[in-house]
């Protein structure tokens, strides 16, 4: 992880992020989150995400009961 700098297309400040994503705490400037110099964590990463959701096997398929 990288600290990176810019300048604040909209309002000219220095403005500092990680990895190249910013957010100016001047005038709310946020760039979009692919411009990022490196890949986004997935969710199964994140030490502070939620649990996985565990989902129960689905129930064997029965057919209709045979007619004698």
């Amino acid at each position: 992880m990288d600290i990176t700098r810019t300048e604040c297309p909209q309002c000219g400040s220095e403005v500092t992020g990680l990895n190249g994503r910013y957010a100016c705490a001047l005038c709310g400037w946020v760039n979009h989150w692919s411009q990022g110099t490196a890949d986004l964590p997935g969710a199964e990463e994140d030490p502070d995400g939620p649990e996985p959701e565990i989902v129960p096997p689905a129930p064997p398929v029965q057919g209709p009961p045979h007619r004698r």
